[in-house]
């Protein structure tokens, strides 16, 4: 069957919480200019961490296994902890429809993520016939790389919103400034930046670098282009990337399938009062156990 195929290939871009920019021409900041630009750039995410929580949107269109999907989330951070519900499953259901293929249960329903510090959870009703569970599923850093080998993931556990914003600490000073705009209400400037993912990696706090890594080590990418609209208030209201700059970058299968792609994503109310509530243990069981319905293999998803 096609379609455990086409998801199992989506968990790639998807577990990389980044966004997704257009070809507007911009404007290299000057000398000077691009010192202050650089500062308030890698000044975001000690504003970010300082505002504590915000609510977030994504939206996502990927080219991938031949097909396109256009995939919607929601959901917020706070600290090191996240929430985010997926409509990947309803994307897949527009997929089955047009192609008349019969999809299994849960195949039409959404997924949902929460983020606990290295530990991600995950509750994917269309993962049930496969996993023999249609609880929740820990994916851990130390059993990440088990659970990349089969999924095809490729990329570090993480799901928090606030991990592609940690990443300003390796910007470049090749800065684009491309004008002002409003974001949700916000004045903002935007900028297309390049982020170095090892200068990233190590101006981090020591005690955030660990998911950090795991976040992006996995990836094979060593930078990430991306847009950035900052606001007054040094906080970040939405950042964008083409998937085609990673794809480029990336050898091997890390993103096997995925031929193009966009993402973006908004950060609005900050400070807000986000409830993650991290499953009871006794409600979750570790991706390496239930290994044996995917046969080790990603072809064994259909």
């Amino acid at each position: 069957m096609k379609a455990p195929r086409l998801a199992a290939a989506l968990f790639a871009p998807l577990l990389v919480v980044t966004a997704c920019g257009d070809d507007d021409e911009g404007a290299v900041v000057e000398t000077g200019g691009a010192e202050a630009a650089l500062a308030r750039l890698e000044a975001a995410p000690d504003a970010v961490a300082e505002a504590g929580s915000a609510r977030m949107e994504m939206t996502m269109t990927i080219a991938v296994m031949g097909e396109t999907v256009d995939i919607t989330a929601e959901g917020g951070f706070d600290g090191t902890q996240a929430v985010i519900t997926m409509d990947l499953g309803a994307a897949l259901g527009g997929f089955a429809q047009e192609t008349g293929e019969s999809l299994p249960p849960g195949f039409d329903e959404p997924m949902t993520i929460v983020v606990d510090g290295t530990t991600t959870y995950l509750k994917v009703p269309m993962l049930a016939a496969l996993t023999g569970t249609d609880g929740w599923l820990s994916v851990s850093a130390e059993d990440m790389g088990v659970a990349g080998d089969t999924l095809g993931l490729g990329v570090g556990p993480s799901g928090n919103p606030a991990q592609l914003v940690e990443s300003l600490r390796g910007v470049s000073d090749e800065i684009e400034e491309l004008g002002s705009a409003e974001v949700r209400g916000v004045d903002t400037t935007r900028y297309r930046v390049l982020v170095d993912l090892e200068k990233a990696a190590a101006e981090l706090p020591a005690d955030a670098r660990e998911a950090y890594e795991q976040q992006v080590a996995g990836l094979g990418a060593t930078t990430l282009p991306l847009e950035v609209w900052v606001g007054d208030d040094g906080l970040v209201y939405r950042m964008a990337m083409d998937f085609a700059d990673l794809v480029g970058q990336v050898e091997g299968d890390e993103l096997e399938g995925l031929e193009s792609g966009s993402m973006v994503l908004e950060l609005f109310d900050y400070g807000a009062d986000v409830e993650v509530e991290v499953p009871d243990p006794s409600e979750v069981t570790p991706f390496s156990e239930v290994m044996g319905g995917f046969g080790g293999d990603p072809g064994a998803l259909g």
